[in-house]
């Protein structure tokens, strides 16, 4: 594959197919199978985790193939040049599973993740969405099983689980797995580093691979606990509860900023975020993408004292996560799941705020992967439009580009390092909590586990002076060439739009958006069939000043990419011009009312609201009566708030158009 940045391995067998599982002891036999998978999925990452392996993901699995057979299939990724040793450690791994079995620790930790999701699932089922609940529905029906609740799916896991032992998971193991029917795959882009090999070559690395001396797996002591004692809680200096939006916002005494609402709409779930102010928006030319670098020592969690695989070993069974990522303006961690267990995943989040590692396996994982995303981009005429349009908008800032193959080159661990440490030692942290937990235990676990990070200031008076972000005047144009041998381009068409704390007109254009979209869809691709798809985004800014987008775009014949941009303004210069009818408007108005009928449900759209309330200076009460403002725009309203950005100065095009490969790529 031409166009391929990395290197994919597979082991593939096919055995004889078994009937639809309808029974439970089908069901069992499955359950034992897919415990193996499970293990030594867990063996893989765990070389990934120290640095150990050639490749960047592996795993293992039985499948059913089309209810014809059963495919017993080994896959990796990485790097081309390393597909011999790829190979090699994909049959090693496997053999050794095979030769020295799995051990009692290894299928306890798979049982307690497999009945806490179990449970979980019964807590969770009578608030799940219509669209889970369809998809799971048509895929029983597609495999010709019965269709399980939560409760019956529990049931046959706490009936069965106990009973399989790892002589039993080891026995399918070695059976589903056994070596000489397999046929080896390796899929790469050839180029003068990384040559293709032959199909000799690939059948001798696997056969020597299956003949080599293995050793059994070293395990090391687990972790008994992430504390060695709790945090003392902060105290709570101020607390003032919103009652029209049940929103209670508080101060704790080490300056911390907290909001809360408590939302049941979707059972036995919570959101929390810790958002410490800065991040992308203070990095510069030089060290640009350090934040994102930094976030590895919350997402692949380490501490000085526990490394990620032990740490990934004693939150097994948890239901809640713990993440992290630049968010512009901020550095947001994020703690999910259940609320039973919201403690856990705040004491693992005040481990890793107080003590967290950038491990240099991580970091080695996290470069490999860019690059690779590096050179798969460049062949992709969606991305270069897409990179194109930031850099016309930002007149190139940094902070809003994507990264390139020098800045990635130029981060290191101990710079990351010392930038996630500034953060959580210093940056003003404001923390929202929605879902099913209510004001009092959601305060009093905030306050141990947060509270008692260090004191720090409110706000940052500086953060502010970093959101200016000046474009050059328009109108701004950009052709990019994309040498694919995809016969495809990419068109953007749009104008700089409204920053969203303007609340009249970025609601005015997202009603505009609607109308555009219908319009975009009736006379592009309908009437002069020039795309397949296409419609209107409103995408109003919050962190840098005066960098909302209005915009329509769409994949098309090369031949039309002008056409494309050329149509979209037609309209919307039409738009400016003469604004929606009654009808449009009115439509648009209800397709707006539906929108937010549902997702003002759901506690997502609060934790939007509330997590960067304060840092964004977001007005609470917007919210209030945000439904029936939307209904009281007129058209005039609308076509003049369309009319105030769609001027020459704000207007852009951009086209990404394929051209033929270089001849020295085959």
């Amino acid at each position: 594959d031409p166009e391929m940045a990395y290197c994919q391995i597979q082991m593939l067998n096919l055995k004889p197919g078994r009937p639809a599982t309808v029974t439970e002891e089908q069901w069992r036999t499955e359950l034992v199978e897919y415990l193996g998978s499970w293990i030594i999925g867990r063996r893989f990452d765990d070389r990934v985790k120290r640095g150990e392996a050639s490749y960047r993901g592996a795993g293992a699995s039985i499948d059913n193939f089309f209810h014809d057979a059963l495919l017993a299939a080994g896959f990796a990724t990485g790097e081309a040049p390393d597909w011999n040793k790829m190979l090699t450690e994909l049959i090693s791994e496997i053999g050794r599973a095979r030769e020295f079995g799995f051990s009692e620790r290894e299928l306890q930790l798979a049982r307690r993740e497999i009945l806490a999701d179990a449970e979980r699932a019964v807590r969770t089922e009578s608030t799940r969405n219509a669209r889970e609940l369809i998809d799971e529905m048509v895929t029983s029906a597609n495999d010709k099983t019965p269709i399980l609740s939560a409760k019956e799916n529990l049931d046959l896991y706490q009936k069965y689980l106990p009973s399989v032992t790892s002589a039993e998971v080891t026995g399918a193991f070695k059976a589903n797995f056994a070596p000489g029917t397999y046929a080896y795959t390796v899929t790469m882009a050839e180029k003068e580093k990384a040559k293709a090999p032959t199909q000799g070559e690939v059948l001798s690395v696997a056969k020597v691979a299956w003949a080599q001396k293995l050793q059994p797996i070293k395990e090391e002591a687990a972790i008994t606990n992430l504390l060695s004692e709790l945090p003392k809680p902060a105290n709570i200096l101020e607390q003032k509860t919103d009652t029209d939006l049940g929103v209670t916002s508080a101060w704790l005494d080490n300056g911390v900023r907290v909001h809360h609402r408590f939302m049941d709409y979707k059972k036995d779930a919570v959101f929390v975020s810790i958002s410490l102010t800065g991040g992308t928006l203070e990095e510069t030319a030089t060290n640009v993408g350090i934040t994102e670098v930094a976030a590895l020592a919350i997402n692949e969690a380490a501490t000085s004292k526990i490394d990620s695989s032990r740490m990934r070993d004693f939150t097994t069974g948890k239901n809640i996560s713990v993440s992290a990522g630049p968010a512009g303006d901020n550095f947001t961690v994020t703690v999910s799941g259940s609320p039973i267990d919201l403690e856990f995943g705040l004491q693992e989040a005040y481990a890793l705020l107080t003590d967290g590692k950038v491990e240099d396996a991580a970091f080695k994982n996290w470069r490999l992967a860019r690059l690779q995303q590096m050179v798969q981009r460049e062949k992709l005429p969606a991305f270069k439009a897409q990179e194109a349009m930031e850099e016309l908008l930002s007149n190139n800032d940094p902070r809003r580009g994507f990264l390139d193959k020098s800045e990635v080159e130029a981060l290191s661990v101990p710079a990351a390092q010392a930038w996630f440490e500034r953060l959580c030692r210093t940056a003003p942290i404001e923390v929202a909590i929605v879902g099913d937990i209510k004001l009092e235990p959601a305060l009093a676990l905030v306050s141990r586990y947060i509270g008692s990070l260090p004191k720090r200031e409110r706000f940052s008076d500086s953060i502010d002076k970093l959101r200016e972000s000046p474009r050059k005047p328009g109108p701004l144009s950009r052709e990019v060439s994309v040498e694919t041998v995809t016969p495809q381009a990419v068109s953007y068409a749009g104008f700089a739009a409204s920053e969203a704390k303007n609340i009249s007109d970025s609601r005015a254009l997202e009603l505009a958006s609607y109308i555009m979209s219908s319009r975009l869809v009736k006379e592009i691709r309908e009437e002069q069939a020039i795309v397949y798809s296409i419609h209107a985004n409103n995408v109003p800014s919050w962190i840098y000043t005066d960098a909302g987008r209005f915009y329509a775009g769409a994949p098309c014949d090369p031949k039309n990419a002008r056409k494309v941009a050329d149509e979209v303004h037609k309209l919307f210069n039409a738009f400016a011009e003469n604004g929606p009818t009654d009808e449009e408007l009115a439509n648009a108005k209800k397709q707006v009312a539906n929108v937010l009928d549902t997702s003002m449900r759901e506690p997502s759209y609060w934790w939007s609201v509330l997590r960067n309330l304060d840092l964004r200076h977001r007005d609470l009460n917007a919210e209030k009566t945000i439904k029936e403002d939307y209904q009281k725009y007129t058209r005039d309203e609308v076509r003049n708030a369309f009319q105030k950005y769609y001027v020459p100065k704000r207007l852009f095009w951009v086209t990404a158009i394929p051209s033929a490969p270089k001849e020295t790529e085959k």
